[in-house]
């Protein structure tokens, strides 16, 4: 054993002992600002992921909405060409359909003129025969047309089109046997006043629907 300092023992190992812990609280200092030099640079690696992170989503999101909104507009210019080519074949379909019932009315109303009750004049049938065979093949065209007006649609315009048809084949069914005496021309021309009639009412039920659906919007 070796003597130091007074009343103190002294051994070898000490001296090296204090230099260690003089040598290890000189760099326990930079042992820590590394770390703090380490975490501050981890933590800005972290922020930039993160932000670039951010910027991806960022980016692909607005290219989602970008996307979903030229979906929806191409969705819906076909909705607009669509209702607009439909428009057009309605248009077609119900200036056919209203012709041929114009015709037939007129029709009609030149045989009620025919058959007005004259004691001095005799109804000219030959003619009252043309205009019933004339009838009888609109008639059959006007019923393809409103095929054709029931698969167009809307409903608002087949339901008086419906009426306007029931009418007019109800006239063509018009035949001039038993029409031998004035009473019988009386209640054939009555007859036929009362069709004219309500093809008057249904033909402007049926231009009041079509001119709705024509002039709205073609969605």
């Amino acid at each position: 054993m070796t003597t130091g300092w007074p009343g103190r023992s002294y051994q070898p190992g000490d001296r090296w002992r204090a230099v260690e812990e003089r040598i290890r609280l000189v760099h326990r200092p930079l042992r820590v600002a590394a770390g703090s030099r380490q975490n501050a640079h981890m933590d800005q690696g972290i922020a930039a992921v993160l932000g670039a992170g951010v910027g991806i989503l960022g980016t692909l999101g607005a290219g989602v909405l970008g996307y979903v909104a030229a979906l929806r507009q191409t969705r819906d210019q076909g909705r607009v060409d669509h209702g607009l080519r439909l428009r057009d074949e309605r248009r077609e379909i119900y200036l056919d359909f209203i012709t041929v019932a114009e015709r037939m009315e007129s029709l009609i109303r030149e045989l009620r003129s025919m058959v007005e009750p004259d004691e001095d004049t005799e109804p000219a049938w030959l003619a009252v025969e043309k205009r019933e065979e004339e009838l009888a093949g609109d008639a059959k065209q006007l019923s393809r047309l409103l095929t054709r007006i029931t698969l167009a649609g809307p409903t608002s315009v087949r339901e008086p089109a419906e009426t306007i048809v029931e009418v007019l084949e109800s006239a063509t069914d018009f035949r001039r046997e038993g029409a031998d005496t004035q009473d019988d021309l009386q209640v054939l021309h009555r007859r036929l006043d009362e069709f004219i009639q309500q093809y008057e009412r249904a033909e402007v039920a049926l231009i009041g629907a079509v001119r709705q659906v024509l002039e709205g919007p073609p969605l």
